[in-house]
């Protein structure tokens, strides 16, 4: 039923209520009255939510303690801990904790009082901290005041090492024990010095000398040594190259030392199928390879290729590369460097004295030849001289026809064709050519052939250059000598073309008369313009031995670095004949010799002289083909091949100084016994025999002029009774 209200509007309207009010009184059963009925008036609440109150029996008070309560009760009830047995989580704050019976923590009553538990008030140290006093069973600083410190300690009685002491930083260096009674000093991870039981002192380890020996300061930079009392003749040097004890070392340019290299090589006549001839001629062909062309016999020529293995040469089969005779000397060999093709020319005796040119390929060691070529139109040409053209790739030669000096020019094929094609024949070069030896080079720099010959009306030298215009070449303008060159033979000149200057370098020594002069020149030819080109030549004494026919068949080469070797015969009749050389190079124009040596081959008084001498690119090095006649400490007469080696080869075997102690690499110190001293480390010497510096490098008593080292003591030990040996000109003139 709806509200009272409600039903009482409903009976109005039926005129059963007036206005729709309903007394208190007429309502069945209602015992409330209008003021109890009001205390309704306003309220909101379902009869569901009136319903909640129904049996309560709480008072009016004990319902106000939840007044300001937020949250649910309960919830809150449940983070509550219980007074009896409470257990926490997390921090717990508490002001005073006072407890009637012990304090217990997990069961275990704590006895100690506030005050002891307060020493820990400020404690900050973490477990394994407080953990690090247990087994600690005395009073910590007592024990501290036993202890040294680190920094600065002050030790009382014996104090024991296991091995030894390393310096801090430095793992490499330390003081050890390596046996009972025995201390040692390392640095540098290596023994420098020991002290062993007897008191004895090892030098670099258990190197205690001989007996009678004493220690020699190595100064600044090396270790002592210990030497023989007797000399004490001992130096040290920077060593250039790996060296043994025992090695003989010379000085080089630098100021160090380097091991000797052998400077010439066995007599080659049997591998070379020479044998009383001085008409040769070799070319480097690169790759460890040269080619030699030589007079085998009155008729033939041969040709074969050497094979260069360290300082020796082996050599394949020859073959023959002329068909006729041969005419003198009158042979030379070119190398064609485009294809690879070597060229030889000739003038053949038996044929109306004509000139040839003939190609050979290369392979292995093995020469196979192409067709002869003719030149000079088929009339007789003497003294043919050859060289290559690489930048124009043609071939340029020279010689005498009748009285005119006269040229051809040629072309080739590719690697491994050797056909010839004549560009240009019979070319006049000058009217007045002297019958004798011209010279050629190449200069590649300037891409221009100069050729140096003797004017046969005044025996003078003459220059000029050549160079390709169009389809020919075009002679320059021809540079005649002055007078301090007249009659300069011509055994007595040559050129090269020098590296670094970039020009032709030239050396001569001068004529006069029948005699030579006692001069050695040097100096540079400088090429200029075009078609024509001219050229400038600049010169200098180098040389001045007073000493009649001290120079003869000389020969200039420089290697790629500029540096220059001169090798050329002293033919002095007083005395055995020698090879000699000057070592030096360019600045500018003008020649700086720094060795003058004198390398004798020779023990006779034939001649002997070097002939061709090429420049070992592959292995730095020069190799030289020097003739000797009998008497020469060989049997048969011939050619000797000789790798004498790089620059610092020849300086430092001229400035031999002494004997190596160490074996030593690259830049390392060494010491070097010298004059006055005994050397320890050789092996096999005969006791009380001179000992002889040998070509080779090597120690023996084979007797060698000028090159006494020493008297052996021991089958070990070599006394030096020499220190630099005077085998340059001062000692060679001195003897």
């Amino acid at each position: 039923m709806g509200k009272p209200r409600d039903l009482a509007n409903v009976v109005a309207t039926g005129n059963i209520l007036a206005d729709g009010a309903v007394a208190p009184a007429e309502l069945t059963g209602v015992n409330a009255t209008a003021a109890e009925l009001n205390i309704l008036d306003g309220v909101t609440a379902t009869a569901a939510e009136l319903n909640l109150m129904d049996g309560v029996t709480a008072t009016t008070a004990e319902l106000n303690y939840v007044d300001g309560v937020t949250s649910n009760v309960q919830t809150q009830m449940d983070t509550k801990a219980p007074v009896a047995g409470p257990t926490f989580t997390g921090t717990a704050t508490a002001p005073t904790v006072n407890a009637s019976t012990a304090l217990q923590i997990g069961g275990v009553a704590v006895t100690a009082t506030a005050a002891e538990l307060n020493v820990l008030d400020g404690i900050t140290a973490s477990v394994s901290d407080l953990n690090g006093v247990a087994g600690i069973n005395s009073n910590v600083q007592t024990q501290l005041n036993l202890k040294a410190p680190i920094d600065g300690p002050t030790f009382t009685g014996d104090v024991t090492l296991p091995d030894k002491i390393v310096h801090t930083g430095d793992t490499n260096t330390a003081i050890r024990f390596p046996a009972d009674d025995t201390v040692s000093f390392e640095t540098g991870g290596s023994e420098r010095f020991r002290v062993a039981s007897s008191g004895q002192l090892g030098i670099g380890g258990a190197n205690y000398g001989t007996s009678g020996q004493v220690l020699t300061s190595g100064g600044s930079s090396s270790a002592p040594t210990w030497v023989d009392a007797s000399g004490g003749g001992s130096a040290q040097f920077t060593a250039s190259g790996s060296i043994t004890a025992g090695d003989p070392v010379g000085i080089t340019s630098s100021g160090a030392v380097k091991k000797l290299n052998p400077i010439f090589g066995a007599n080659q006549n049997a591998a070379l199928d020479v044998a009383l001839t001085n008409y040769m001629g070799v070319v480097y062909i690169g790759s460890n390879k040269i080619v030699v062309y030589y007079k085998y016999s009155s008729t033939e020529l041969r040709a074969k290729v050497g094979t260069i293995s360290g300082n020796s040469i082996s050599y394949g089969s020859s073959v023959q590369v002329n068909a006729g005779t041969v005419r003198g000397d009158q042979i030379d060999i070119a190398y064609a460097s485009n294809s690879g093709n070597v060229i030889f020319t000739w003038s053949d005796d038996g044929s109306n004295d004509k000139a040839y040119v003939r190609v050979g390929s290369i392979s292995g060691t093995t020469i196979t030849l192409g067709s002869s070529q003719v030149l000079a139109s088929n009339a007789a040409a003497f003294n043919p001289k050859l060289v290559w053209d690489p930048d124009a790739q043609r071939g340029f030669v020279c010689y005498r026809e009748s009285s005119i000096f006269q040229y051809s020019t040629f072309s080739l094929g590719g690697t491994g064709n050797r056909t010839i094609t004549l560009l240009e024949d019979s070319q006049n070069l000058d009217g007045n050519h002297y019958m004798g030896d011209a010279k050629l080079v190449y200069d590649t720099t300037a891409d221009k052939i100069v050729c140096c010959f003797r004017d046969a009306q005044n025996n003078k030298l003459k220059y000029v250059a050549f160079e390709v215009s169009g389809s020919n070449y075009a002679q320059g303008t021809v540079l005649a000598a002055s007078t301090d060159e007249s009659a300069a033979a011509e055994h007595l000149y040559s050129l090269a073309f020098i590296p670094g200057i970039n020009k032709v370098g030239l050396v001569y020594s001068p004529q006069n008369s029948s005699t030579y002069d006692q001069t050695f020149r040097a100096g540079t030819l400088t090429l200029s313009g075009s078609a024509p080109t001219t050229i400038t030549k600049t010169e200098g004494e180098i040389l001045s031995h007073n000493n009649i026919n001290d120079y003869n068949y000389i020969t200039l080469r420089s290697d790629g670095s500029g540096n220059c070797l001169i090798a050329y015969d002293d033919d002095d009749s007083t005395l055995p004949d020698k090879i000699r050389a000057i070592v030096g190079s360019y600045s500018g124009n003008t020649f700086v010799p720094n060795v003058l040596s004198d390398f004798t081959i020779s023990s006779g008084s034939n001649f002997v002289y070097p002939h061709f001498i090429h420049t070992d690119s592959t292995n730095d090095k020069f190799l030289m083909f020097s003739f000797f006649n009998s008497g020469q400490g060989d049997s048969t007469s011939g050619y000797v091949c000789n790798l004498i080696g790089s620059v610092d080869d020849l300086i430092s075997f001229n400035n031999w100084i002494g004997l190596s102690v160490d074996s030593v690499s690259n830049g390392a110190t060494v010491n070097v016994t010298v004059q006055g001293g005994i050397n320890e480390s050789q092996s096999s010497l005969t006791v009380g025999a001179k000992q002889y510096l040998q070509n080779d490098a090597t120690i023996s008593t084979t007797l060698v002029d000028d090159r006494l080292i020493g008297i052996s003591t021991a089958a070990t030990k070599l006394f030096l009774t020499n220190g630099t040996i005077g085998i340059g000109p001062t000692g060679y003139n001195s003897n």
